[in-house]
């Protein structure tokens, strides 16, 4: 990976167009305590592990399956990238929600990181 950390930490200082339904929330309470090695990593290239571009979940009752958790990065990242920290693969995304970025980037796919449903939602 080529990574402008520079603008990646400009980028997540401006972005604030988190989602606010309860299945993010949860994601938002809980991510850092329960996987800091994938902060401390998200952290060394620039990137705000609050602040996915996008979430994809299953609900399974108590506990919430995230499949997908994508982060943005700008520079460039080969394809075949993928990296484990604590049995949670980190890849480059080859599908991903859209992007409104006019510098060179990539998406960052995490996967899948189970969570407790710590919010009381009904959301299926």
């Amino acid at each position: 990976m080529n990574i402008n950390i520079i603008k990646n930490k400009e980028y997540y200082r401006k972005k604030n167009d988190l989602c606010a339904c309860d299945m993010c929330k949860n994601y938002y309470l809980q991510i850092e305590k329960e996987y800091p090695k994938i902060k401390e990593y998200l952290d060394n290239i620039g990137v705000d592990i609050l602040k996915p571009n996008e979430l994809m979940w299953e609900n399974e009752g108590e506990g919430i399956k995230y499949l997908n958790c994508e982060y943005v990065v700008l520079g460039k990242c080969e394809d075949d990238f993928e990296y484990i920290i604590d049995d949670i693969k980190i890849t480059k995304d080859k599908v991903h929600a859209p992007v409104n970025v006019s510098d060179e980037y990539f998406v960052l796919g995490l996967g899948v990181i189970t969570l407790k449903n710590i919010i009381d939602s009904n959301i299926n």
